[in-house]
C-alpha cells in the first residue's frame, strides 16, 4: 500500500482559537512576606513589598486564578482533563509552564508520588479510557517522519520479533538498577467515555532542550556512548519534529511511568542559590494517540484502511520551561552561567514571538515571527500555525524577594493571552467509520452469497441420494399385477435422479479443487514468511 497523501491546511481548514492563560500561586509560609495577592478566580495583584518604595504594581486577569494551597486534582481537573479528553477525540494540544525558578512548575508539570501533577494524571486517564479498546502490540508504529502508519501481520511478526531483544536488553539494565519507578498516589481515577468504533494505540516522545541543543531521553544509554544532539526537522506536511528520535509505543501506565523516569533521570538538573532542584533545560513530553476505525463483526480494522494512518493520530505536548534567573541574583558562574543565559535568551525569544503574533493579530502586519531563533519556540510552531490548543500556566512565587520577576511574567501573561492560534478543522472520522462499517456489513452480505473457497465444506446428502430402494424382483405369483409397474416406477425415478447427482458431484469437486489451491498459495506464501523471520529467531536465541 502506499502511504497516503498528508494534505497541507487551507485557509478554509482554519479557525482562530485563543491561547487560555491559567495563573498558580505557589504556597508558602504564612508568616513569609508576600507581593502577590489573590483578588478572585480570574484576578491577581502584584504589589510592591512593604520594604520597598516602589510605584510599581499591577493587577492581572487569567482565564482561571489558583490560590496558595489549591489541590492537585483541582488544577489538573480545570486545565490539562480537557485536553485529554480532546486529545482521546483526535485533536492535539500544547500545554507549558512558565515562571521564574523556584516557582512550582515542574511540580505542577510532574508533581511528586504523593501529590501527582499533570503528567502522571493525564497518562492515567488516557489508559483508563482505552482499557479494552487498544490494538494489537506492533499494530501501529512509527513512520519515523512525526507520523505513523498501520503494519500487516507479517510485518508485525517481524517487528516484534526485532523489538523483543531491545526488550531482554531493557529487562537486564532494570534488573541492574536499584530505584524502582515510584507509585503515584492518583486520588481519583479518570476515565473517558469513548466511542466503540475505534482501536487505540499510544506512543510517547520525552526530550529536553539544553544549551540549545535537542537530546532524546528516551534514546539507550550507556557509561560509553553519549547523548547525541539532533536535528529539528521542519517538513511542510508534516510539521516540526525531532529527527530520529525515540518513539516509544507503551501499552500500560506503568509502562508510560517506567519510561518517563527513566528519561527523567537524563534531565539536566542543577542546585543553584535559588532552588535545590532546578532545571537547566526545557523538557518536552509527548504523548501521541493513535485511534483507528475498525470493523466490529471482525475485531480487526477495515480491509480498506490505508497503510498511512497519520491523520488518525492526535498529540499532547506537556512542557516544562526552565526558570529564567539573573546572574546576579544567583551568583551563577562557569557552565551554570552558561546555562543560565541559553535559558533566558530562549525564553525571551519565546517571548518575542508572543509579541511578534500580538502586533500581527492586532494590525493586520505580517511581521516575521522568529519560531527559527531557538529551539524551543520552534517546535511550538506547529501548535500556533496549524494545531491550535495552547493553554499556558503562569507559576508565581509569592515572595517578597520575586517582586520584580513576577511583574515581568504577568508582562509575558497579559501578551500571551492577546492573541488568537490557528486551529486545524479535521474531519468528524465518526461519520467515516459509519460509513465504513455499512460498506462492509454490505461486502459480507454479498460474498456470504457466493459459494466461494471460504465456506465450509458442505456436502448435499439428499442430493447424492439415488431415490427409494429397489424391491424384491422375485415374482410369487403370476398373478402379481402391482410389481412390475413398481419396479417401472422406482427405475424411472432413480434415471431422473442422475442429473441431480452430477450437478452436486461437480459442485464437490470443483470445489475442492478451488480449496486445493487455496490451500497450496498459503502453504507457498507461509514458506516465504518463514523465510523472513527465520534470521530475526536466530538473531533472538543468540
Amino acid at each position: 500500500m502506499r502511504p497516503k497523501r498528508v494534505k497541507t491546511p487551507s485557509s478554509s481548514d482554519l479557525e482562530m482559537e485563543p491561547v487560555e492563560v491559567f495563573a498558580r500561586i505557589k504556597t508558602v509560609s504564612p508568616a513569609e512576606s508576600t507581593c502577590v495577592e489573590y483578588v478572585d478566580e480570574q484576578t491577581v495583584d502584584c504589589k510592591p513589598p512593604s520594604d520597598v518604595i516602589s510605584d510599581k504594581g499591577s493587577r492581572a486577569t487569567f482565564t482561571k486564578v489558583f490560590d496558595q494551597g489549591a489541590a492537585q486534582s483541582a488544577v489538573y481537573d480545570e486545565i490539562c482533563r480537557p485536553m485529554v479528553k480532546r486529545l482521546l477525540k483526535g485533536n492535539s494540544g500544547l500545554l507549558f509552564n512558565y515562571g521564574v525558578t523556584s516557582s512550582g512548575k515542574t511540580y505542577t508539570m510532574t508533581g511528586s508520588p504523593n501529590q501527582p501533577g499533570f503528567l502522571p494524571r493525564a497518562m492515567e486517564m488516557i489508559f483508563s479510557s482505552i482499557d479494552g479498546h487498544q490494538t494489537k502490540e506492533f499494530r501501529v508504529t512509527s513512520d519515523d517522519r512525526n507520523g505513523f502508519k498501520l503494519l500487516s501481520e507479517t510485518d508485525m511478526m517481524t517487528h516484534r520479533l526485532e523489538k523483543r531483544s531491545d526488550l531482554v536488553h531493557s529487562r537486564i539494565a532494570a534488573r541492574g538498577s536499584t530505584n524502582s519507578a515510584p507509585n503515584y498516589q492518583i486520588d481519583e481515577h479518570y476515565m473517558e467515555s469513548l466511542s466503540d468504533g475505534f482501536q487505540y494505540a499510544v506512543f510517547m516522545t520525552y526530550c529536553d532542550i539544553y544549551n540549545e541543543s535537542l537530546y532524546d531521553l528516551l534514546a539507550p544509554q550507556s557509561r560509553t556512548r553519549k547523548q547525541e544532539k539532533l536535528r529539528i526537522r521542519d517538513d511542510p506536511e508534516r510539521g516540526v519534529y525531532g529527527h530520529n528520535i525515540t518513539v516509544k509505543e507503551v501499552r500500560s501506565l506503568d509502562e508510560a511511568i517506567r519510561e518517563y523516569e527513566r528519561g527523567l533521570k537524563q534531565r539536566r538538573m542543577a542546585e543553584t542559590s535559588l532552588n535545590m532542584t532546578s532545571s537547566r533545560s526545557h523538557a518536552i513530553m509527548s504523548l501521541h494517540v493513535v485511534r483507528i476505525p475498525y470493523d466490529r463483526n471482525t475485531g480487526d480494522v477495515f480491509e480498506d484502511q490505508a497503510e498511512d494512518v497519520t491523520n488518525f493520530s492526535s498529540s499532547l505536548h506537556l512542557v516544562d520551561l526552565a526558570g529564567s534567573e539573573r546572574q546576579k541574583r544567583t551568583n551563577a558562574q562557569g557552565e551554570k552561567l552558561r546555562e543560565a543565559g541559553n535559558i533566558n535568551n530562549s525564553l525571551m525569544t519565546l517571548r518575542r514571538c508572543i509579541d511578534i503574533l500580538r502586533q500581527n493579530q492586532r494590525t493586520g502586519s505580517r511581521g516575521n515571527v522568529p519560531y527559527r531563533s531557538s529551539k524551543i519556540t520552534h517546535m511550538f510552531r506547529n501548535f500556533f500555525e496549524i494545531l491550535g490548543g495552547v493553554k499556558l500556566v503562569i507559576c508565581l512565587n509569592p515572595a517578597a524577594s520575586e517582586f520584580n520577576e513576577n511583574l515581568d511574567v504577568l508582562n509575558f501573561a497579559e501578551a500571551a493571552q492577546a492573541i488568537v492560534c490557528k486551529r486545524e478543522i479535521k474531519e468528524d472520522i465518526q461519520e467515516d467509520f459509519e460509513a465504513r462499517e455499512k460498506d462492509a456489513a454490505m461486502a459480507r452480505a454479498k460474498k456470504n452469497k457466493r459459494k466461494t473457497i471460504f465456506q465450509p465444506w458442505e456436502v448435499n446428502e439428499d442430493a447424492l441420494a439415488h431415490g427409494p430402494p429397489l424391491p424384491c424382483i422375485e415374482l410369487f405369483n403370476v398373478d402379481d399385477n402391482e410389481m412390475i409397474p413398481q419396479m417401472i416406477e422406482i427405475i424411472r425415478q432413480r434415471v431422473e435422479r442422475r442429473e441431480v447427482i452430477s450437478e452436486e458431484t461437480d459442485r464437490l469437486t470443483y470445489t475442492f479443487r478451488k480449496k486445493l489451491h487455496h490451500f497450496e498459495r498459503e502453504n507457498v506464501d507461509a514458506l516465504g514468511k518463514l523465510r523472513i523471520l527465520e534470521p530475526q529467531i536466530e538473531k533472538s536465541r543468540g
